[in-house]
């Protein structure tokens, strides 16, 4: 907890509860789920470093060849991970701070999640003449109109002209991160706000985005 507790399903969501905030966290948890499998090393074999070799010269890139290549793209993974981890434990801390600051002025996390950074900054410098609680509860109440507000229209994924915002083309959205295997199970559906008890033993787990957070998954014996 000392050094993952700061995690949170949903990085930038301050609704979301940080595993060093939930008491669920590794309620029926099972070791024995946890892989100790140890992959055996990667090595290029000849025919493979040649084929790259060959792509980096048509691509006009000569200045690394397939070895250098796969070395820096282990240092770059591992440096970019290594750098969201602490980003992220400073962000969630940041947010902590904003919630123990609502918490002094009657607001929820939810009310929270409506105000915009701005108007919580902006009375360091000008005075609220209004009973500082009602004054940020209504913010929040406008924030969510403004956000249903929003909900209504449908965009394009990638807006590169005005044309884009009338008349909206939904691209057709591809998996990644695809296996060789394949499993059957029941789905079951995970967001940020699901409690760590819900059974997904040999399920077959369906979450919007796989950001730091959700790890305690691997340990509920998943199907996939």
């Amino acid at each position: 907890m000392q050094k993952y507790g700061h995690l949170r399903p949903g990085t930038y969501e301050i609704t979301s509860l940080r595993y060093d905030e939930r008491d669920d966290l590794f309620y029926g948890g099972n070791s024995n789920n946890v892989s100790t499998h140890t992959p055996a090393d990667f090595f290029l074999s000849n025919e493979e470093r040649a084929s790259i070799n060959a792509l980096l010269n048509e691509a006009g890139i000569n200045v690394l060849d397939a070895d250098q290549l796969l070395e820096y793209a282990v240092k770059a993974i591992v440096g970019r991970e290594h750098v969201k981890f602490e980003f992220t434990c400073v962000l969630s801390n940041a947010l902590s701070a904003i919630i123990k600051w609502g918490e002094c002025h009657g607001l929820s996390r939810d009310d929270l999640s409506y105000l915009q950074w701005p108007d919580i900054v902006r009375s360091l410098t000008e005075p609220i003449m209004d009973d500082v609680d009602r004054h940020y509860l209504i913010l929040a109440e406008n924030g969510r109109g403004e956000m249903a507000s929003a909900g209504a229209f449908k965009l394009a994924h990638i807006i590169s002209n005005v044309r884009d915002i009338y008349v909206a083309t939904v691209n057709r959205s591809v998996p990644n991160f695809v296996g060789m295997g394949s499993a059957t199970g029941r789905i079951v559906f995970l967001d940020a706000n699901t409690s760590t008890s819900t059974n997904i033993k040999n399920h077959v787990v369906c979450i919007e985005n796989a950001d730091p957070g959700f790890d305690w998954i691997f340990t509920k014996g998943p199907q996939a």
